[in-house]
């Protein structure tokens, strides 16, 4: 599968990714639209501190699902239109504890200090 990734900064290439493996909680999204922001553009440009090279960027994405694993919720089905939260956290930290998510300790935003596979 295809990916674009900017190898250093200010140089991007197309390159081949494996194909992603299913988990039992995880959903295979067929990508339609990526949005490119302002974080991309600093990461091409090599002004964001934490991201790593090569990287494939894009944290706004949006498509169809085309694969669920076995324990995914009866409520998400092969043919939903999606779009993904970019972000993970941790759910332990002192902001996740109180509800404040946004602003876990320990975040991870794809496409930024965090990487994930698309097709």
């Amino acid at each position: 599968m295809k990916a674009v990734s900017f190898s250093a900064p200010r140089k991007t290439e197309i390159i081949d990714t494996p194909e992603p493996q299913l988990g039992s909680e995880d959903v295979l999204v067929d990508v339609h639209y990526i949005g490119l922001c302002g974080t991309d553009l600093n990461t091409y440009r090599g002004l964001m501190p934490l991201v790593t090279y090569p990287r494939i960027p894009g944290h706004e994405v949006s498509g169809v699902i085309v694969a669920k694993g076995k324990n995914v919720p009866a409520s998400i089905n092969k043919g939903d239109r999606v779009m993904l939260s970019p972000y993970a956290h941790c759910g332990i930290c002192p902001a996740c504890r109180v509800g404040r998510s946004n602003c876990c300790q320990f975040n991870q935003t794809l496409g930024y200090n965090s990487q994930f596979t698309i097709i």
